[in-house]
């Protein structure tokens, strides 16, 4: 059984907040009795109170003041620092000391209310030790109108909890939703008309989904005394009232640490990288990933845009990556070499290696976790999001790609564990996939059943050691609305790049765990949540941070070390710039023979070739310190070719065919293109590049205009700024350094010393 803490300061001071608005308003005497049962209190006064007691409440958490002009309050708390704790605490305390006693939770979706309801239950032995106050909660069931009826008529507290589905639609006939059909069993009224009947506070979780106009009209029809929401992202968070960010969540050591385990392939992909991440009817545009010069970039494109020059003319687009059809109805893109990509079936060999290098990581921690775990009587649970639900589980009914590398990864890592007594592989797994409009998917069967009420509704026989279920999978149905304790790893199969969604997985692994006990773990150095991704770290601690800094405000400061603008400033520097300001460029007699020596030479004493690999590094989301894990090989794709090879060679460097052919034969490179072209191509042109360097004098003199090799130079050197270069045979040379001497210029490209 789970042990709750009713002394938590942040969770006590979200309480307060909320019924402090209410400061002043008398206890209803009686309960306030209506033709169709009891109704919360009229609450005369409130509105005229309200102004000041929001002004008081605002100010105690140094919160914006806004008016007072709704009885639209909301309360902001970081997943997994007990949001659903504490709406339900704030409506006993509202019960207690004003006599409200019904309360209706709104819900966007069927995780959530089940969510929810497995809180309540979880809590009930909580509660009632507190408040010593018999009290109901129950689902909304449209073929169960007999609870509508019990809500409205009960003296005791009352939560009903219902999907805005279930009421949004009132439209006349079959079309419309059954809570806003006449009821014989009601006297002819309407359910919605009963429940509105009580003036019930409405309190909305998760709200950021319920923001539409219809949606709010839908609300207004419960009538409700008010309306408190509850997010860690809201929208609009109205009269905000309380406020716990993720910053100081972690601060406060509420939430689990978190650590990402980057799986990346090893250096740049060769493969034409394509990924359709959304498209625009209204503008008519696609939302793509793609290669950019050296790493990913998202960005829209539309008809008739070339992605050779989108990528910054990156050779592997360079034929038949037009735009030349954008699909709206069924997302898609259409280029004009004949190659389709959908949100499904992205571009690029090398998607499917880099996904189930994540499964393969994934389970490797998950099970060192359970390892040193068990001991402490911690379940570990891991939780993996994909981008559909036939990654998982094919429409026969079998398992998709996803499910097929994890049952292999794990029957081949299982064995090395055998302390941990594992279950076997098809019951250490198991989904939850809400219906899918888009693919026309809907979760049927027993299997379906029994993983649903598992995974959603018994969440402490998960936390067991005697469920043999750890690794759940799921897509957008747990995204929000849903999480547990112990879920320690999160592997992101899909592309987390919309507003939020970064921020709403992660919370489903945030709660700090529990033991076996049902008591809190709170060492840091068991709470901790790993979340294996498909992109760099730095990548995605970028689009976290940004998330962060669009719900909180905090922004984050980036020190500089010195003023990089002394050394530009001064009557030296003036004078030296108006000599070479307006750009320059050089023309100098370079050696074949030592180029190729040069190249040959650094090419040969390299370390071997190899096919690509795939690597993990994992990186403490808190103190940016980051350690190498495993690599994992990578069939090779259909990459360039040796002519491509060569090609891209030539336009890197600007050198011959001939001489670049005469490189790769001579350091025995030509061979290795088809195990891994861009470890080839990369190497050749750095070596090349290198070569070309080496050839460069350390001083250059300005003659007429251009630059030419100088012996020497006298005088003190001025430092230059580093977005000056100087365009060479081989690529822009950034001097260190120049200065004028009568009529000669020189600049300074080798050690020396220089004047600051």
């Amino acid at each position: 059984m789970l042990r709750f803490d009713a002394t938590l300061p942040h969770q006590a001071a979200a309480v307060a907040a909320v019924v402090d608005l209410f400061a002043g308003l008398p206890r209803a005497p009686h309960p306030a009795f209506t033709e169709t049962g009891v109704a919360n209190p009229p609450g005369p006064g409130f509105d005229a109170r309200l102004p000041a007691n929001l002004r008081a409440v605002q100010g105690r958490h140094e919160l914006p003041a806004t008016g007072g002009r709704t009885r639209d309050f909301a309360v902001e708390m970081e997943t997994g620092t007990g949001k659903t704790y504490v709406y339900l605490r704030t409506a006993f305390e509202l019960h207690r000391a004003h006599g409200f006693r019904k309360f209706v939770v709104v819900v966007p979706s069927v995780a959530v209310r089940e969510g929810v309801l497995a809180s309540i239950e979880a809590l009930r032995e909580h509660l009632t030790a507190l408040y010593a106050e018999p009290f109901d909660a129950v689902a909304y069931d449209a073929r169960r109108l007999g609870r509508v009826r019990r809500f409205a008529t009960s003296g005791s507290v009352q939560f009903l909890v219902m999907t805005l589905q279930a009421f949004r639609r009132d439209v006349a006939g079959r079309g419309g939703n059954v809570v806003h059909r006449a009821q014989d069993q009601m006297a002819g009224r309407r359910p919605i008309e009963v429940v509105a009947s009580t003036r019930p506070v409405v309190i909305l979780d998760e709200p950021q989904n319920m923001e539409s106009d219809g949606a709010a009209a839908a609300i207004a029809k419960l009538n409700p005394f008010c309306t408190l929401r509850y997010s860690a992202t809201h929208r609009n968070p109205h009269e905000l009232v309380y406020r716990l960010d993720p910053v100081e969540a972690r601060e406060q050591g509420l939430v689990k640490g978190i650590e990402v385990a980057s799986v990346v392939p090893d250096g740049r992909a060769s493969e034409p990288l394509v990924r359709l991440l959304a498209v625009d009817a209204g503008r008519s545009r696609a939302r793509l990933t793609i290669h950019h010069e050296q790493r990913e970039r998202t960005l829209w494109v539309r008809l008739g845009d070339d992605l050779a020059t989108l990528s910054g003319g990156r050779r592997e687009y360079a034929r038949g990556f037009v735009v030349a059809d954008i699909g709206f109805r069924e997302p898609a893109v259409h280029f004009s070499g004949a190659l389709v990509v959908t949100p499904s079936t992205p571009a690029g060999t090398y998607d499917a290696g880099v996904r189930r290098a994540q499964v393969i990581e994934t389970v490797r921690r998950h099970l060192d976790r359970e390892r040193a775990l068990a001991p402490r009587g911690v379940k570990v649970l891991s939780l993996f999001f994909v981008d559909r639900v036939a990654s998982y589980r094919a429409p026969d009914g079998g398992l998709g790609e996803a499910g097929r590398w994890f049952e292999e990864a794990y029957t081949r890592l299982a064995p090395g564990y055998p302390e941990l007594d594992l279950p076997p592989v098809g019951a250490a797994h198991g989904g939850y996939f809400a219906g899918d409009p888009r693919t026309g998917y809907v979760d049927g069967g027993e299997t379906d059943a029994s993983a649903f009420d598992l995974i959603m509704r018994d969440r402490e026989r998960l936390l067991s050691a005697a469920e043999p279920m750890r690794f759940l999978f799921s897509h957008s149905a747990l995204r929000e609305g849903w999480d547990n304790p112990n879920v320690f790893q999160i592997c992101t199969l899909n592309e987390t790049r919309s507003p939020d969604r970064k921020r709403q997985e992660i919370g489903r692994g945030l709660r700090l765990p529990v033991d076996a006990a049902g008591r809190r773990v709170r060492d840091p150095r068991v709470a901790r949540l790993t979340v294996v991704a498909n992109e760099a770290y730095d990548e995605f601690a970028r689009t976290l941070q940004e998330e962060y800094r669009a719900d909180t405000g905090r922004e984050i400061v980036v020190r500089r070390a010195g003023d990089p603008d002394t050394a530009v400033r001064g009557a030296e520097f003036a004078a030296l710039w108006a000599r070479v300001g307006l750009g320059l460029r050089a023309r100098l007699p370079l050696s074949t023979e030592d180029l190729v020596r040069h190249a040959v030479r650094a090419l040969r004493a390299a370390r071997p070739i190899t096919p690509p690999l795939v690597r993990v590094r994992t990186t403490d989301h808190a103190t940016g310190r980051s350690e190498a894990g495993p690599a994992y090989a990578l069939e090779p794709g259909a990459g360039l070719t040796e002519a491509e090879v060569v090609a891209e060679v030539q336009a890197r460097t600007g050198l011959t065919r001939a001489t670049v052919c005469r490189v790769l034969g001579d350091a025995g490179l030509l061979g290795c293109v088809g195990a891994n072209p861009t470890a080839v191509l990369d190497r050749a042109a750095s070596a090349l590049l290198s070569g070309l360097r080496a050839q460069l004098p350390p001083v250059l003199e300005i003659v007429g205009g251009e630059l030419r090799s100088a012996d020497g130079a006298r005088g003190e050197p001025v430092v230059l700024p580093r977005a000056f270069t100087v365009d060479t045979p081989f690529g822009p040379v950034a001097p260190r350094a120049a200065h004028v001497d009568g009529e000669a210029v020189y600049l300074l490209t080798g050690p020396g010393r220089t004047s600051r």
